[in-house]
Protein backbone atom coordinates (compact mmCIF):
# COMPACT_ATOMS: atom_id res chain seq x y z
CA UNK A 1 0.00 0.00 0.00
CA UNK A 2 1.26 3.60 -0.82
CA UNK A 3 -0.65 5.48 1.64
CA UNK A 4 -4.56 4.19 1.56
CA UNK A 5 -3.62 3.49 -2.07
CA UNK A 6 -3.06 0.00 -3.44
CA UNK A 7 0.18 -0.92 -5.26
CA UNK A 8 0.55 -3.43 -8.11
CA UNK A 9 4.00 -4.30 -8.69
CA UNK A 10 5.07 -6.91 -11.40
CA UNK A 11 8.56 -7.78 -12.97
CA UNK A 12 10.10 -8.33 -16.04
CA UNK A 13 10.77 -12.25 -15.61
CA UNK A 14 8.40 -12.85 -18.91
CA UNK A 15 9.28 -10.34 -21.60
CA UNK A 16 6.15 -10.88 -23.42
CA UNK A 17 2.53 -8.83 -24.59
CA UNK A 18 0.36 -11.77 -23.31
CA UNK A 19 2.38 -12.06 -19.93
CA UNK A 20 2.42 -8.62 -18.99
CA UNK A 21 -0.94 -8.03 -19.51
CA UNK A 22 -2.95 -10.99 -18.21
CA UNK A 23 -0.49 -10.37 -14.93
CA UNK A 24 -1.60 -6.79 -14.39
CA UNK A 25 -5.36 -8.37 -14.61
CA UNK A 26 -4.84 -10.57 -12.09
CA UNK A 27 -3.00 -8.45 -9.91
CA UNK A 28 -5.41 -6.14 -10.06
CA UNK A 29 -8.42 -8.98 -9.44
CA UNK A 30 -6.24 -9.71 -6.53
CA UNK A 31 -6.28 -6.21 -5.18
CA UNK A 32 -10.17 -6.26 -6.07
CA UNK A 33 -11.24 -9.07 -4.52
CA UNK A 34 -8.77 -9.97 -1.75
CA UNK A 35 -7.48 -6.89 -0.61
CA UNK A 36 -9.67 -4.83 2.21
CA UNK A 37 -8.46 -1.32 2.19
CA UNK A 38 -11.10 0.11 3.98
CA UNK A 39 -10.31 -2.08 6.99
CA UNK A 40 -6.80 -2.03 7.03
CA UNK A 41 -6.91 -6.28 6.70
CA UNK A 42 -4.03 -7.96 4.16
CA UNK A 43 -1.84 -4.80 3.68
CA UNK A 44 -0.04 -7.24 1.76
CA UNK A 45 -0.68 -9.80 -0.61
CA UNK A 46 2.12 -12.06 -2.46
CA UNK A 47 1.35 -14.41 -4.90
CA UNK A 48 2.11 -17.92 -3.90
CA UNK A 49 2.70 -19.84 -7.31
CA UNK A 50 5.91 -22.04 -6.07
CA UNK A 51 3.44 -24.82 -5.14
CA UNK A 52 2.72 -24.86 -9.43
CA UNK A 53 -0.46 -24.79 -11.41
CA UNK A 54 -1.89 -27.84 -9.99
CA UNK A 55 -2.37 -26.66 -6.78
CA UNK A 56 -3.05 -23.22 -7.09
CA UNK A 57 -4.59 -21.62 -3.92
CA UNK A 58 -8.46 -20.44 -4.00
CA UNK A 59 -7.21 -16.77 -4.24
CA UNK A 60 -5.39 -17.67 -6.86
CA UNK A 61 -7.97 -18.92 -8.91
CA UNK A 62 -10.14 -16.66 -8.14
CA UNK A 63 -8.02 -13.85 -9.69
CA UNK A 64 -6.69 -16.07 -12.65
CA UNK A 65 -10.72 -16.32 -13.16
CA UNK A 66 -11.12 -12.46 -12.61
CA UNK A 67 -8.30 -11.87 -15.25
CA UNK A 68 -9.57 -14.32 -17.99
CA UNK A 69 -13.08 -12.46 -17.83
CA UNK A 70 -11.00 -9.06 -18.21
CA UNK A 71 -9.10 -10.67 -21.68
CA UNK A 72 -12.06 -12.05 -23.02
CA UNK A 73 -11.62 -15.83 -22.65
CA UNK A 74 -15.25 -17.14 -23.32
CA UNK A 75 -15.19 -15.20 -25.77
CA UNK A 76 -11.96 -16.53 -27.16
CA UNK A 77 -13.07 -19.63 -27.02
CA UNK A 78 -16.40 -19.21 -28.52
CA UNK A 79 -14.70 -17.45 -31.50
CA UNK A 80 -12.12 -20.63 -31.82
CA UNK A 81 -14.27 -23.28 -30.78
CA UNK A 82 -14.33 -24.90 -34.65
CA UNK A 83 -10.43 -24.21 -35.07
CA UNK A 84 -8.55 -25.74 -32.07
CA UNK A 85 -7.28 -28.14 -34.03
CA UNK A 86 -5.38 -25.53 -35.87
CA UNK A 87 -5.60 -21.88 -35.74
CA UNK A 88 -4.79 -19.31 -38.87
CA UNK A 89 -2.81 -16.29 -38.35
CA UNK A 90 -5.66 -14.68 -40.25
CA UNK A 91 -8.37 -15.65 -37.91
CA UNK A 92 -6.03 -14.71 -35.23
CA UNK A 93 -5.64 -11.39 -36.23
CA UNK A 94 -9.23 -10.69 -37.08
CA UNK A 95 -10.54 -11.41 -33.58
CA UNK A 96 -7.49 -8.89 -32.46
CA UNK A 97 -9.17 -6.51 -34.61
CA UNK A 98 -12.42 -6.75 -33.69
CA UNK A 99 -11.74 -7.07 -30.08
CA UNK A 100 -9.28 -4.88 -29.72
CA UNK A 101 -6.49 -7.51 -28.41
CA UNK A 102 -3.35 -7.76 -29.54
CA UNK A 103 -2.69 -11.43 -31.05
CA UNK A 104 -0.69 -12.65 -28.44
CA UNK A 105 -3.20 -12.21 -25.57
CA UNK A 106 -5.57 -13.95 -27.86
CA UNK A 107 -3.26 -17.10 -28.67
CA UNK A 108 -1.71 -16.54 -24.54
CA UNK A 109 -5.38 -17.30 -23.20
CA UNK A 110 -5.86 -19.88 -25.67
CA UNK A 111 -2.43 -21.59 -24.72
CA UNK A 112 -2.57 -21.33 -20.82
CA UNK A 113 -6.14 -23.31 -21.21
CA UNK A 114 -4.63 -26.10 -23.03
CA UNK A 115 -6.07 -25.46 -26.39
CA UNK A 116 -3.32 -24.48 -28.34
CA UNK A 117 0.42 -25.64 -28.01
CA UNK A 118 2.64 -22.67 -26.54
CA UNK A 119 4.53 -22.98 -29.85
CA UNK A 120 1.66 -21.28 -31.66
CA UNK A 121 2.31 -18.32 -29.48
CA UNK A 122 5.93 -17.92 -31.08
CA UNK A 123 4.71 -15.95 -34.02
CA UNK A 124 2.94 -13.63 -32.02
CA UNK A 125 5.42 -12.98 -29.42
CA UNK A 126 6.28 -9.23 -28.82
CA UNK A 127 8.34 -7.99 -26.41
CA UNK A 128 6.72 -5.59 -23.52
CA UNK A 129 9.95 -3.81 -21.65
CA UNK A 130 10.81 -1.54 -24.09
CA UNK A 131 7.28 -0.40 -24.30
CA UNK A 132 7.18 0.87 -20.83
CA UNK A 133 8.31 4.19 -20.32
CA UNK A 134 11.51 4.66 -17.78
CA UNK A 135 9.47 6.58 -15.26
CA UNK A 136 7.37 3.49 -14.22
CA UNK A 137 10.60 1.05 -13.73
CA UNK A 138 12.66 0.24 -10.94
CA UNK A 139 15.71 1.00 -10.85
Amino acid sequence: MYGDNPVVALTGRYDRVDNFWFTLAHEISNVYAHISISKGEDKIYIDDTSKGRDKTSKKEREANEMAEKLMLKEVIFEYFDDDFDYITEEKVRNFSKAYKLHPSIVVGILAFNNRVSYSTLHRFKEPIRDKIPNKYKAE
